[in-house]
């Protein structure tokens, strides 16, 4: 079987070229560097703090669908680079910077489906129900715990 049959199955994110689909491994590899594939990112995780000049960051990879910012010093301000994730589906939070005013910017998620601000405790629980019941599209939430 060639490689990338069973890379298929391994790598979804990765749009395989038709043309390497029956190739060897390394006819595969020598086609592959003349034609390079776009890599695309489907998630991205950072449990270590994330400095708000870093946010901008993410208008270079636009094509994320899950973000975990969790121990960050993320701003309500800073917040609105996450802006330019436009297939955005689940969004976890975790920031003691974050205060209610950070939801207007979630509002702006359309593709929204999950959000987790479990670890924010500066955004109240109210505030964050209300902010939901707005977004008729979020199927899984998860509130601030109490201070």
């Amino acid at each position: 079987m060639a490689f990338f049959q069973a890379a298929g199955r391994l790598f979804p994110a990765i749009n395989i070229p038709r043309e390497v689909r029956d190739m060897s491994v390394e006819e595969a590899n020598e086609y592959l560097r003349i034609h390079p594939t776009q890599e695309q990112w489907e998630g991205l995780t950072l449990v270590r703090p994330i400095a708000e000049s870093d946010l901008p960051r993410f208008e270079h990879v636009n094509e994320l669908q899950r973000v975990c910012l969790m121990g960050g010093d993320v701003s309500d301000r800073g917040l609105k680079h996450l802006l330019w994730l436009k297939q955005l589906e689940c969004l976890v939070l975790y920031s003691n910077q974050l205060t209610d005013a950070c939801l207007e910017t979630i509002r702006q998620m359309p593709s929204l489906r999950t959000l987790d601000m479990q670890d924010s405790r500066r955004v109240s629980r109210s505030a964050f129900e209300d902010a939901v019941r707005s977004l008729p599209q979020i199927e899984t939430s998860y509130a601030p715990l109490p201070p």
